[in-house]
């Protein structure tokens, strides 16, 4: 695997939990954005079938 970073291991392996730390935060962020865009939508939806 290929990382990019210092050429020390320990520190090349650290920068990469730290990248996959990144990459899930985002996945996380993305996904509440996601529901939150689907809650919007099914209020509105709810709200104009009353």
């Amino acid at each position: 695997m290929a990382i990019i970073g210092t050429p020390r291991r320990r520190s090349g392996y650290l920068d990469f939990q730290y990248s996959r730390h990144v990459y899930l935060e985002i996945q996380n962020l993305s996904l509440l954005i996601f529901l939150k865009g689907i809650s919007a939508c099914m209020q509105k939806f709810f709200f104009y079938r009353k």
